[in-house]
Formats: structure tokens, C-alpha cells, sequence
């Protein structure tokens, strides 16, 4: 599993396997542009298929997530979205980005990029 798809540890903050799923699937989201399925959140939690199934229940039922019944047919929906926004911050941070929310800026350090040409 690439280093960016590690599961998040359970944390007191997170305080359930649920939102740990929750974390899973929107990390998920950020890396791969689709929703994981039944068996890639069992096997990043550590769960059986039926258990991850159960969760994604429990967050749909909250909220949190949206089924559409195809095979990677999860959704976050607005509170998980918000969410999924600080996981794919976090996730640019970890590979270098330097990020200015305040200014909805993003640098990478040491990139040089061709400079446009002037207009005449």
C-alpha cells in the first residue's frame, strides 16, 4: 500500500473504527479520484468485508457518505467533504508543498517553471 494510503492510527480524537474508515476512504479519495471498495477498507483497517460494510452503513447513516450501489460508488458528502479538503492539505504538506490558506496559495519548493512570454 503506497505510504500515502497508510491508515490513519485510531487516536482518542478519532475515538471509533468508524471514523477511521471515515479517514480511510477520503484519503482514498485524494489519491485515487474514485471511492476504495468493501475489500480496500477491510484490508486498511484490519476488518473483514462484512465489518467494513457495516461502517460504511454507519457513516452513510450520519451522513457522512453517500452509497449510488455501483462498485466504487461511495460519495463523501458535505461534512465528510470538508474533511477530505484538510486530509488532501495535509497530504500536499507531506510531500513538500507549502500552503497559504489565507492567501489559497500552494508552492512547491525548489520547482522552477518557465516564465511566460511578455506580451508585445
Amino acid at each position: 500500500m503506497p505510504e500515502a494510503l497508510t491508515p490513519v492510527p485510531l487516536t482518542p480524537a478519532m475515538s471509533s473504527r468508524r471514523l477511521q474508515a471515515l479517514g480511510f476512504i477520503e484519503l482514498y479519495f485524494v489519491a485515487h479520484g474514485e471511492s476504495p471498495t468493501y475489500s480496500e477498507i477491510a484490508a486498511a483497517l484490519g476488518v473483514s468485508s462484512e465489518r467494513a460494510k457495516e461502517l460504511v452503513r454507519q457513516l452513510e447513516a450520519r451522513g457522512m457518505l453517500r452509497r449510488t450501489g455501483a462498485r466504487r460508488g461511495l460519495v463523501l458528502t458535505e461534512p465528510a467533504a470538508m474533511v477530505s479538503r484538510n486530509q488532501a492539505l495535509l497530504l500536499l504538506r507531506r510531500e513538500g508543498w507549502r500552503i497559504d490558506v489565507a492567501t489559497r496559495t500552494a508552492t512547491l519548493p525548489n520547482l522552477t517553471l518557465p516564465l511566460a512570454p511578455e506580451l508585445e
